[in-house]
């Protein structure tokens, strides 16, 4: 490792999440001849949220072992990996990003995707993770930041985020998720939302942490008056809305008598809820859930997620949208927010 520039601390990795894929940013620090560094030459790579916390961890990690190997490069390197001159390479460079995130704008940039960097210091040879929530002033975005341990006078963390490269994948993986996890809080915290969070004790004793979903719309329910609902939220578009246009629940999967085999999954939801248009039943880590089933038709969008208790108890975490066809995108926005919500569910 042998760094041309002086600088005690670099920033080699920028992370963004949004709709369950994490998107990293590579960033290497671009020297001219007369070793002036005028900016940074970008790489974007992609991942899924859902992926077991090793993978995500290794991920990680060899990009990191990638820019220790080659921390800076030459205008020459840049105009081989791209075939432009630095010149063209910097007007082009932030679109570029914008359209690897799908980021249609500015403010979907800053608003609408969950934010961290990591910092590396050369003389320690750590890494430490820098978190960062949107703010608005006018029509203009940008980000704040704060260590890991949050803002004093906002919202502060007890430990730090930190490592150095001796870390293992499955530790590195979770702190990346807990990561994008204290930036929504902060998010939250800034824009004075409170979503509360509730201890749930299931019936095998246990002991479930939830948040509820991050959106207004949302009307806590508790659990219906019904022994198969540990959590109800329904979701009602506008305030004198006589039905909900979506449910978010925790319950025991009654319907399905703790048979989760794909057969079991097809043949009850088909009978219960009507043909299936489209029908997928996979594996799946997200969370504390092991199975993911998602069935969708011209009257419902039905989504959850399984894991095994016990021979006798089933838990499932589940998201049925109605007459899903009339409002696509407020469709994706409900996906989105159930992902979160069922990737937040933690056992104490």
């Amino acid at each position: 490792m042998q760094f041309k520039l002086p600088f005690k601390k670099r920033i080699p990795l920028v992370l963004l999440q949004r709709n369950g894929m994490i998107y990293c940013q590579m960033q290497y620090e671009v020297l001219r001849e007369d070793r002036r560094k005028p900016g940074y030459y970008v790489e974007m790579y992609e991942l899924g949220q859902n992926k077991p916390a090793f993978e995500i961890g290794r991920f990680i990690l060899n990009l990191l072992d990638r820019f220790l190997n080659h921390p800076e490069w030459m205008e020459s390197e840049v105009w081989k990996a791209s075939g432009m001159t630095w010149e063209n390479y910097l007007d082009s460079v932030d679109e570029k990003i914008m359209e690897s995130l799908g980021a249609k704008s500015e403010k979907d940039y800053y608003m609408y995707y969950r934010m961290f960097h990591i910092e590396y210091d050369v003389e320690s040879d750590r890494y430490k993770i820098e978190l960062a929530w949107p703010i608005t002033k006018g029509k203009q975005y940008y980000n704040d930041f704060s260590p890991s341990t949050g803002k004093p006078g906002l919202l502060t963390f007890p430990t730090p985020l930190e490592f150095d490269s001796t870390i293992a994948p499955e530790l590195l993986g979770r702190m990346v998720l807990e990561a994008f996890d204290r930036c929504q809080q902060l998010t939250d915290a800034a824009a004075g939302n409170k979503f509360e969070v509730k201890e749930l004790t299931l019936f095998d004793g246990s002991v479930l942490e939830i948040q509820m979903p991050r959106d207004k719309h949302f009307f806590d329910s508790g659990d219906m008056g019904t022994a198969e609902i540990y959590q109800m939220y329904e979701y009602f578009p506008k305030e004198d809305a006589e039905d909900a246009q979506a449910q978010f629940f925790l319950g025991i999967g009654e319907e399905l008598n703790c048979d989760i085999s794909q057969d079991n999954i097809t043949a009850v939801w088909e009978s219960n809820y009507g043909k299936a248009e489209f029908l997928e039943i996979k594996a799946v880590k997200q969370g504390i859930y092991c199975l993911r089933a998602e069935l969708r038709n011209k009257t419902i969008h039905k989504v959850s997620y399984f894991v095994q208790q016990n021979k006798k108890l089933l838990l499932e975490c589940s998201m049925e949208v109605f007459q899903p066809g009339k409002r696509k995108k407020l469709e994706e926005k409900l996906l989105e927010l159930f992902e979160e919500f069922a990737g937040r569910c933690r056992r104490k």
